[in-house]
């Protein structure tokens, strides 16, 4: 069969809900329970605005529409926005976004990752 033989430990912690993954090259890469919640309309609407990249020098909507996310570009036009979990959506299957909070909870933008684009900053304008 051939291959590499890697020894690997699995580690759990019932007090903080983690589990570590410690290869043979004792790297740890640390996993958290996750919760599944789904939003309430207030939770979704923190999320809406007009989102807006210097570098890019382009701009993102997000609008809550009868209970759901949905994204506007004008290249492409409206697409669905899934929360993965806090934080974290899915847009489309083509791009993943994580919004980033000021220390009272107030969204001050998000890292976009997508196709050529890793971790790019979209500020909220509005």
């Amino acid at each position: 069969m051939g291959g590499r033989t890697a020894i690997i430990q699995l580690k759990f912690e019932n007090s903080s809900h983690t589990m570590q993954f410690i290869s043979s090259d004792h790297s740890i890469v640390t996993f958290e329970k996750y919760e599944d919640k789904v939003p309430t309309p207030d939770e979704l609407t923190s999320y809406t605005g007009t989102y807006f990249s210097a570098e890019l020098e382009t701009a993102y909507t997000i609008t809550l529409k009868d209970g759901k996310l949905a994204g506007y570009h004008s290249r492409f036009v409206e697409f669905d926005v899934q929360m993965l979990k806090k934080d974290i959506f899915s847009w489309a299957g083509m791009a993943v976004s994580k919004y980033v909070h000021d220390k009272n909870g107030k969204v001050l933008g998000f890292k976009i990752t997508m196709s050529r684009l890793r971790n790019v900053w979209f500020e909220k304008k509005k």
